[in-house]
């Protein structure tokens, strides 16, 4: 098969938002399939798209399931995928390199909606006889910890939600201030809105103590 064609234009942002859209939709987000480099405009056709996967899991760029492992593109890798031309060639190696981190975004964001659902399912169960309760007594106080809680779990989801191209720089580096927004003149306790969430509320442990660790995107 010959090199690709040039007349095609690729568009890193567009690829990329493509592609995150088809992940999350897929059976195994993290994990590319045949399709992956004509869904983010790499290949104009299916064909070809076939063909540069079925070669990047022969040289170990894919595994079996198809999650990436850049460790594997040497200096081979331009005769391992000759369907493309060099300047696709290039490309593909950025956004290879894209996705692998966009994985580790997406496990660490998984990661904190399962902590941040754990924390909500404690706090909804109520205090388990024979267990050291140290959330607050009051009930007012135990709702807004709740609902901020579960504030912070919907942004996590929006976070996952949205697309590269529609992301806060302020959010993903956790610097927002949305939580005020929202908090700010409803939560009676003391600055509450000022603290991060914690992601796991053990009942021997004070929860405001308790920091998720911070994200660097």
């Amino acid at each position: 098969m010959g090199a690709y064609p040039t007349c095609f234009t690729y568009c890193a942002n567009t690829g990329q938002d493509l592609l995150y859209g088809h992940q999350l939709s897929s059976k195994n987000v993290y994990a590319l399939d045949k399709r992956f480099a004509f869904v983010s405009g790499i290949c104009d056709k299916e064909g070809p798209s076939r063909n540069v996967f079925e070669k990047l899991q022969k040289h170990g760029v894919l595994d079996s399931e198809g999650i990436v492992n850049t460790m594997k593109i040497g200096p081979k890798f331009i005769h391992q995928v000759a369907v493309l031309d060099q300047r696709r060639q290039k490309q593909l190696v950025n956004l290879l390199f894209w996705w692998e981190e966009e994985c580790q975004r997406l496990r660490k964001l998984r990661g904190e909606e399962s902590d941040l659902c754990a924390s909500i399912k404690e706090i909804e169960r109520g205090p388990v006889e024979g267990e050291v309760d140290t959330l607050p007594n009051d009930d007012q106080e135990r709702r807004q910890l709740l609902d901020h809680l579960r504030f912070e779990r919907e942004k996590v989801r929006m976070r996952i939600r949205q697309r590269p191209s529609e992301r806060r720089a302020d959010v993903e580096a956790g610097t927002d201030d949305l939580s005020r927004h929202v908090h700010g003149r409803t939560l009676s306790v003391p600055d509450m809105h000022e603290h991060q969430v914690p992601l796991t509320l053990s009942r021997t442990v004070d929860p405001a103590s308790m920091k998720p660790p911070a994200y660097r995107p």
